[in-house]
């Protein structure tokens, strides 16, 4: 679980100066979580491919927002399982494999060889995967995959605080905006319209 820390005594004195506009404080409030939640994906998207062999694309699809229409805090939910080692550096990505398949997770710890290494293609997928040989039985073998992407978050407290320092530094700047712009022009929408102007 990742919470954030807000000055709490700005929030304070937000409401009070917007106590008077109709939805003012929380489409306030609910813009600058959005805009940190995104800030936070931004971040993880561009820390973790740093650290591993993966794209910050497969980063940012594994992470969703979530914010509801009458809570004014927001959900960064991290899902993903285990991948295969196919979605990291590994060479060659086709047959055949002549010398065995090379591969590497993290960009600290080297490129290894997989002597007993060999690429089969997936049902479903169509891609090549890579398997090493267990056994001397046919069916005598294991699918190489990495940890997932919620634990490439969890096990790397560096990246933890780069997402958490992102959100809390979005959070305060766009709060920051909106109360501003909010109690300048003393409107910030109907209930009808709130969640269109929320929604761009």
């Amino acid at each position: 679980m990742i919470y954030i820390d807000i000055d709490y005594t700005a929030l304070k004195r937000a409401k009070e100066l917007l106590k008077k506009i109709p939805y003012g404080f929380i489409k306030a409030q609910k813009m600058a979580t959005r805009r940190a939640m995104e800030s936070m994906r931004t971040v993880a998207s561009r820390k973790i491919p740093e650290i591993y062999y993966i794209k910050p694309g497969r980063v940012k699809k594994a992470i969703s927002l979530s914010i509801g229409n009458k809570a004014t805090g927001g959900l960064f939910i991290v899902r993903g399982q285990r991948l295969s080692l196919s979605s990291f550096y590994m060479t060659p990505k086709k047959l055949p494999v002549r010398k065995g398949l090379k591969a590497a997770v993290r960009r600290d710890t080297g490129i290894k060889t997989i002597e007993k290494g060999f690429l089969i293609r997936g049902k479903n997928s169509g891609k090549m995967l890579p398997f090493v040989r267990i056994g001397r039985e046919r069916t005598a073998i294991k699918h190489l995959v990495s940890p997932a992407i919620p634990q490439m978050i969890e096990k790397n407290e560096d990246v933890q605080e780069a997402i958490l320092e992102a959100g809390e530094e979005a959070f305060m700047k766009n709060f920051s905006f909106w109360v501003n712009k909010i109690s300048s022009t003393g409107f910030a929408g109907t209930a009808l319209n709130f969640g269109m102007d929320f929604a761009r």
